[in-house]
């Protein structure tokens, strides 16, 4: 008993050390998840945060470029007007460059000079006002001499002996600007956005066709501690909300072009943020499948074994029950074994015959085979055929008995053997 009793407490132990280490590898897979998403989460940010002054400063570097271009173009307009001349010759000879597709003067009487013609702007254009901006770039507007066409207008004074005499115009087309940074963008695999802080308007817009408003960003669901009222008042920071077209989350980062008073706004869907780590998160779920997968192999082997080990100690149990029986059965034969030879010894003991009974071998068996005088008696002459009848039946008993347990314990040691 105390044996099947530890027995049964080892089994127990067993399966309770193996669903313990099952939670605990959970509960490490799940941390292990957590903290890979928590960290892909921040280095997102900071990738993005890299990123956007990437293009921050190409984007600068391209438009200061630009402008520095526009002002040699404008020096070389004063030198004309100095001396007289038209500006055909500086048209002629223009080529696009940088971001320009083209260029134009305005003059203090509000025409508007290009290469293709002349446009009167009187009335819709103050020649005073735009020399007081001095160099300055617009954010998204629409061009002087096609009114349809939407435009990023770069400006320099032309100025001969210090008075504004005429304002250069380079013209950089919104599909241009939107082209270069795009292609850009999807080298980054990110969204660009790029917009004039005055006004909103968006001058790089990577998603849609026609280009939007910053204000559009308004009725996004923004992720907690982020607001459209923080991402329109600072100058630079990240921000998150959800994405109406595809219900993600985009992560975002945003900063100040300050030269241009631009701001620019590079954000990145959750799935490609998080892509590396969900890749990483398969494959440790796999593992993970594989090691419960283990663990539960094993658990059936356990289960198995104290099956067939209950089924053994059952075995061993009908054996040793057996073996009771077959000795009680031989103390029986012997008993009767030793009143047969005392009552070989004496006649007057045979009258003990009608009333005592053995346990294995049957009286009225004996009774059969004997023959009795008219006295009650066993006769002498029947009573050799009686103890040879007897002795007989002893003798089968005794081979029937031990064939049985023969053939019982091959049968166990079989099972055993099996098992084993």
């Amino acid at each position: 008993m105390a044996t099947t009793y530890e027995r049964k407490k080892q089994k127990h132990s067993n399966i309770l050390y193996t669903v313990v280490t099952a939670i605990l590898i959970c509960s490490v897979f799940l941390v292990m998840v957590a903290s890979f998403y928590r960290k892909a989460e921040e280095d997102s940010y900071e990738k993005l945060h890299v990123q956007t002054k990437q293009i921050k400063d190409d984007l600068t570097l391209q438009m200061i470029s630009d402008r520095e271009n526009l002002t040699t173009m404008a020096n070389f307009a004063a030198t004309l007007y100095a001396d007289g001349k038209p500006y055909d010759r500086m048209f002629a000879s223009f080529k696009p460059i940088g971001l320009f597709s083209r260029i134009g003067i305005l003059t203090p009487d509000e025409k508007f000079i290009t290469k293709d013609g002349t446009v009167d702007l009187s009335g819709k254009i103050s020649f005073k006002e735009q020399a007081g901006l001095g160099v300055h770039i617009t954010g998204r507007t629409y061009s002087y001499s096609i009114p349809d066409e939407q435009v990023v207008r770069s400006s320099v004074p032309i100025k001969v002996d210090g008075e504004t005499v005429g304002i250069m115009y380079g013209i950089i087309k919104i599909e241009t600007i939107n082209k270069r940074y795009s292609d850009m963008a999807k080298e980054l695999d990110a969204q660009l956005f790029v917009y004039d802080k005055e006004t909103g308007k968006f001058v790089v817009d990577t998603i849609e066709e026609n280009p939007g408003e910053l204000s559009d960003l308004k009725t996004r669901e923004f992720n907690k501690d982020y607001s459209y009222k923080k991402l329109v008042s600072t100058d630079k920071g990240f921000s998150s909300f959800k994405s109406i077209r595809t219900g993600e989350d985009l992560y975002i980062h945003y900063s100040t072009i300050y030269d241009f008073d631009w701001g620019i706004l590079l954000a990145r869907y959750e799935t490609q943020v998080f892509a590396e780590v969900r890749k990483t998160s398969h494959n440790l779920l796999l593992i993970f499948a594989i090691i419960i997968l283990i663990i539960v192999i094993y658990l059936q082997l356990v289960l198995k074994n104290e099956k067939e080990r209950s089924k053994l100690n059952a075995e061993s149990s009908a054996i040793r029950r057996l073996l009771l029986e077959v000795t009680e059965q031989y103390t029986n034969i012997t008993e009767a074994m030793k009143s047969i030879k005392k009552f070989s010894h004496s006649r007057s003991a045979f009258s003990q015959i009608q009333t005592e009974k053995i346990s294995t071998i049957s009286i009225r068996q004996c009774k059969e085979n004997c023959y009795w005088d008219r006295t009650g008696n066993i006769s002498r002459a029947s009573f050799s055929d009686m103890q040879q009848t007897c002795t007989v039946k002893i003798i089968r008993l005794s081979t029937s008995c031990r064939l049985r347990l023969t053939l019982i314990l091959k049968k166990r040691i079989r099972s055993f053997v099996d098992f084993c």
